[in-house]
């Protein structure tokens, strides 16, 4: 297996442990479902992410091989997401992207979303909205601005 293969795997289990299957199987893991693939061509378009998630990637290999020399894939699920776990701490930038890049393929997937009932995936297309009555801001709308007024009003105290 070449290493761009056994990264590729290596992505589809940690995206299945962040969005696993579910336990009735009506609902695939996120790897399973192809998100891997996605957001290798979103990291295409953006080399600063790829490569925080390229080096949290061999983070977690390194990681797994110490636990079990055949990587990732032959750990269990406590030992997975121990690894997980120690490697977010190591990279905390490497969670923030990939659960971003997780999600949002996931959850833009037609067959997920169909799966939800939902209509239209919230991007790039989003949501139908309902003319609502705006005047129920008003109130809001009314009070000072805290952040602003704030200082302001701890000055005036003193």
């Amino acid at each position: 297996m070449s290493e761009e293969d056994g990264s590729r795997a290596l992505l589809r289990e940690v995206l299945d442990e962040i969005i696993p299957p579910s336990a009735d199987g009506s609902f695939p893991g996120a790897g399973e479902l192809g998100v891997g693939e996605r957001i290798e061509e979103a990291l295409a378009q953006r080399p600063d992410v790829a490569h925080i998630i390229e080096r949290g990637l061999a983070s977690i290999s390194e990681l797994a091989e110490r636990c079990n020399p055949s990587g990732f894939g032959g750990l269990s699920k406590s030992e997975r997401v121990a690894v997980l776990r120690e490697a977010e701490a190591a990279e905390p930038g490497l969670f923030g992207a990939l659960v971003m890049q997780a999600y949002f393929g996931y959850y833009t997937d037609p067959r997920t979303t169909e799966r939800l009932g939902v209509r239209n995936p919230p991007q790039p297309d989003g949501y139908d909205l309902e003319p609502g009555d705006l005047s129920l801001l008003d109130p809001v709308r009314a009070r000072p601005r805290l952040w602003r007024d704030a200082p302001a009003r701890e000055e005036r105290e003193r």
